[in-house]
């Protein structure tokens, strides 16, 4: 408490200072704050660079134009913005003597002394035009519900006090890059009272990164409802109106296959699991008439990654269901698919059954594709003939995307599943590697659920359990 008590003490300082309006004429200052903020514990942590307009702009014009400088950041590398790298001005109007400004998700990353650091860097910056005593800091056209006000004065003393935050912790955040792969952002991340570090992480991930050229991997408007932590899991509750929403733009792909991830590189376990959990609603007992749970709860393990079905009846009478993956291994940049291939951990010889035209599985169709080595070649042309490959009782409970030289890539345990399919779209640079617990229906079905192939029926009360890994090679 000691370094944010100094903190607090010095921007009180700053805010209370009589220069604010000394500027030269069309002169203004920006207001930054110091790089190293221990160094300026107990002294002034803001720093300010005068910057000049053009003669002759009008109100609106001026406050564009000092938003902007606090943008693009100070010019003294011993200084930094108080604005996250990545926020932009989406709107700055004037109505009377207020400036209404609004921001980008980014703003809304920051909180409590960052967040009032911020909003007083953007108030004393602005309030230094002759017209504007007042300033209003939306996101995105919203308030920010977690601040005590939401207009500010350069008299206003803005600060949270010191006892808001309790604590803090360190969490490393992933956003997309502009290639689409996944990049980390390690921040410190402010803690409240009756905080819990889960939902500390999920404000941070819901706002945007504060690192340029990294963009955020959820939704616009993506939010979640609640988040909490038993033992090892961490569960987080999701709307069911969002969850059909993301249905078909955003799968889930694991990029798994880093061309540069040395050969010795080890995944790190985590402390929490994240949890998803879906149940039955009108619209689903519209077309599935079964009252159920379904919680899938991913894990990182040694190497890898694991996901994990636990299926319930919660209602009264048995319920049929099949259920399986769809998870998408990327091929790095610069290699080609067809460097690839499958290899089954054993000598399999083995057909795969046939699609008709409208996505049927055909009872007497099938193909040679494993001929008793467990190896198989991977190229866009089979693709382009059958559509998927699909195997059922193998022997292999495992199987491995490896490049043919390096035999570098992943394996999937299936294990636990009857089937295992594969799946891509010609030119795509990727392989759907697919655990199954029953399949799409067959053209000489009963029409009864539960007298497709390998469907699962469970009676009441009763669960079962079906995991698959994937490991690094």
């Amino acid at each position: 408490m000691l370094f944010w008590g100094g903190v607090l003490l010095a921007v009180l300082c700053a805010a209370c200072a009589p220069a604010d309006r000394e500027a030269a004429e069309n002169g203004y200052r920006l207001y930054f704050r110091e790089e190293d903020l221990v160094a300026s514990s107990g002294g002034d942590v803001f720093r300010t660079e005068t910057v000049e307009l053009e003669e002759g702009l009008d109100t609106q014009k001026a406050v564009e134009a000092l938003l902007e400088g606090l943008l693009e950041g100070p010019k003294n590398e011993l200084l930094r913005g108080t604005l996250p790298a990545s926020t932009t001005l989406l709107s700055a109007k004037v109505e009377g003597s207020r400036a209404l400004v609004d921001f980008s998700a980014a703003y809304s990353t920051l909180s409590g002394v960052r967040l009032t650091m911020a909003d007083y860097a953007v108030t004393l910056t602005l309030t230094q035009l002759p017209e504007i005593t007042s300033v209003k800091i939306t996101v995105q056209g919203q308030e920010l519900a977690y601040r005590d006000k939401q207009v500010f004065t350069a008299r206003d003393v803005l600060l949270s006090s010191e006892e808001d935050v309790v604590g803090t912790v360190e969490a490393v955040l992933y956003f997309l890059n502009e290639e689409g792969g996944l990049t980390e952002e390690r921040r410190t991340l402010d803690l409240y009272e009756g905080d819990t570090q889960a939902a500390a992480v999920i404000r941070a991930l819901e706002g945007a990164p504060e690192t340029k050229g990294l963009i955020t991997a959820l939704p616009e408007g993506f939010r979640v409802r609640s988040v909490w932590q038993e033992e090892d899991t961490c569960y987080v509750n999701l709307s069911s109106a969002l969850l059909g929403g993301l249905a078909e733009t955003y799968r889930p792909a694991f990029f798994l296959v880093p061309r540069d991830l040395p050969a010795q590189t080890r995944v790190r376990l985590p402390q929490a699991a994240p949890a998803l959990e879906l149940r039955e609603s009108g619209e689903t007992l519209e077309r599935y008439p079964f009252p159920f749970s379904l919680r899938v709860t991913h894990r990182l393990v040694e190497d890898g990654f694991s996901t994990a079905f636990a299926v319930e009846n919660t209602g009264t009478a048995p319920m049929p269901f099949c259920i399986g993956a769809h998870t998408a291994i990327r091929i790095p940049e610069g290699e080609r698919f067809e460097d690839y291939e499958l290899l089954f951990d054993e000598a399999e010889a083995a057909d795969s059954h046939l699609l008709s035209p409208q996505g049927i599985i055909l009872h007497d169709g099938r193909k040679a594709m494993l001929d008793g080595t467990g190896a198989l070649p991977l190229d866009y042309d089979t693709f382009a003939q059958m559509d998927t490959i699909i195997f059922s009782l193998l022997r292999s409970g495992n199987v491995s995307l490896v490049h043919r030289e390096t035999g570098r890539g992943v394996r999937l345990d299936f294990h636990e599943f009857p089937m295992v399919a594969f799946w891509t779209k010609p030119g795509a640079p990727f392989l759907c590697m697919e655990p199954w617990q029953g399949c799409a229906a067959w053209d000489n079905e009963s029409g009864r659920f539960e007298d497709k192939l390998f469907c699962a029926t469970l009676q009441p009360g009763e669960v079962k359990e079906l995991a698959y890994t994937f490991y690094l090679e």
